[in-house]
């Protein structure tokens, strides 16, 4: 045991290292706290992973790689921790004045920090099982923070089918790890790519790459195994949804990047057709369902979902391009959906529900919070000159360059496009256009405030100057593609 501590460099882990000292922290804070005094835990949460988040951008941890590969340290590694740690920070500024009144607030801004380590490990994970561990640790903590609204039959019943949907998917990952190993003898991501080399690879190992694929559907809300989605973002406490529909899709993604390109390129004449038909349908049904809801919740969840289609096609690109695509996209999409759901949190707990209708006329009660949606739904919808137009013009291209036989697949993500305008305009139209309903403004903390106005800040400048984003994405993809 002394041999395996003393063989180990303990400072690849920094930075989740910071994460968890300042999780330590909360919770002894908490244990000696008296009774009705309120929790620090947000202030503490947040500390760490600003903390982590600059240590890991101002001095990157080196490559490294530990325990036969278990573990690696890359360019990837770094870029996805920089954005859940973003991703943690923002949503808890955002979400100080809603947890403030919450007997719960303590265990949730727990297991949002827990989650978040829990990612960190997942996207340096070079080994099945480090990866099936860490995806645990991420996906059991979110599903306790859905459930932790006690006092609301909504949440508890988010939390039971996010919890059941997700271990149906467990099993399939779980399966399809099983049959990959029987197929190449190793669990190593290394071993498993030089196993399947460039051959049309063992039927068990391909049999356990659609397995894996359909659990991986699950963690980033792709048709057909998005049920869960809009029942979770309606009744799970705004916070976690927020942070989740950012940060956990953002993991799966890396784990899709990290599986099928950088490890099963040889497989790719299997999961290509796949993930092009999970495409179109995602996009699909995300654009269509989103059209007659009226909770605001379920319209960004089916938003939420035709996002993971159009990311699919950069994933389907398989090239530098194509990953440099899906990294930047995810960035933008960061900023766009912590800003809408920023939004829906602070008019949601001042109206007391999530109709769109209570959104009538918010340009007079509050400009900051309707200018700050307007700009996030034009971003999703892709409307210059904001980052999600640049995002998806850079996905649709990357899909050209590898072949006019994408083209199709471009064509139908640019009209489902133009589709998504049509729910998009309905929420601005509501703002904009329509009377108030209730009189009065509608105040915004300044905690929050910060968290809207750096999400403004990040929609408008990856779309006004995209170039330095694009180049770091393009520095981070090329390694992992060209290995």
């Amino acid at each position: 045991m002394n041999g395996f501590m003393q063989a180990v460099d303990w400072s690849v882990f920094r930075d989740e290292g910071i994460l968890l000292a300042a999780l330590g922290v909360m919770l002894a804070v908490d244990l000696v706290r008296p009774r009705g005094r309120p929790s620090p835990s947000g202030w503490i949460l947040l500390a760490g992973s600003v903390l982590a988040l600059l240590a890991g951008v101002l001095r990157p941890v080196p490559d490294a790689s530990l325990w036969d590969g278990a573990y690696v340290v890359d360019a990837l590694a770094r870029y996805f921790k920089a954005l859940f740690l973003l991703a943690l920070a923002l949503a808890t500024l955002a979400s100080f004045r809603y947890m403030q009144a919450k007997a719960w607030r303590g265990e949730f801004n727990l297991m949002l920090g827990v989650s978040t380590v829990g990612m960190m490990l997942l996207v340096g994970a070079g080994d099945l099982v480090s990866l099936f561990v860490s995806l645990e640790l991420v996906s059991i903590s979110l599903y306790v923070a859905a459930s932790l609204a006690r006092d609301e039959v909504t949440s508890q019943e988010a939390g039971l089918k996010y919890l059941l949907v997700g271990a149906f998917s467990t099993a399939l990952f779980i399966f399809g790890m099983s049959f990959v190993y029987a197929g190449c003898g190793s669990t190593s991501l290394a071993a498993i790519r030089a196993a399947i080399g460039t051959g049309p690879g063992h039927p068990l190992a391909v049999a356990g790459v659609v397995l894996m694929l359909a659990g991986l559907g699950f963690k980033i809300a792709a048709v057909p195994f998005h049920m869960w989605a809009p029942d979770v973002y309606q009744g799970g406490p705004t916070p976690m949804v927020a942070f989740a529909s950012v940060a956990s899709k953002a993991a799966g993604f890396a784990i899709m990047i990290r599986l099928l390109v950088g490890t099963m390129a040889g497989l790719s004449g299997v999961w290509i057709p796949l993930l092009c038909v999970m495409a179109v349908a995602t996009m699909t049904v995300g654009s269509f369902a989103a059209i007659p809801q009226t909770n605001i919740r379920r319209l960004l969840a089916y938003s939420s979902i035709a996002q993971a289609g159009y990311v699919l096609i950069g994933i389907v690109a398989g090239t530098p391009r194509g990953v440099s695509a899906v990294l930047f996209y995810l960035l933008v999409y960061l900023f766009t959906n912590l800003a809408a759901f920023i939004s829906v949190l602070i008019v949601s707990r001042h109206a007391g529900n999530d109709e769109i209708a209570s959104y009538a006329g918010l340009a007079q009660r509050s400009p900051l919070l309707a200018l700050a949606f307007m700009l996030a739904l034009l971003s999703l919808a892709g409307i210059p000159p904001l980052g999600g137009f640049v995002g998806k013009l850079y996905l649709f291209a990357s899909a050209m360059e590898v072949s006019t036989r994408l083209l199709w697949l471009v064509v139908v993500g640019a009209t489902l496009s133009i589709v998504s305008l049509f729910y998009y305009l309905m929420v601005i139209r509501q703002m904009y256009i329509e009377a108030p309903r209730e009189p009065g403004a509608i105040p915004v903390g300044p905690a929050a405030t910060i968290a809207l106005l750096c999400c403004i800040a990040g929609m408008v400048v990856t779309g006004i100057w995209p170039n330095g984003v694009l180049d770091l994405t393009i520095a981070v993809a090329g390694p992992l593609v060209g290995h």
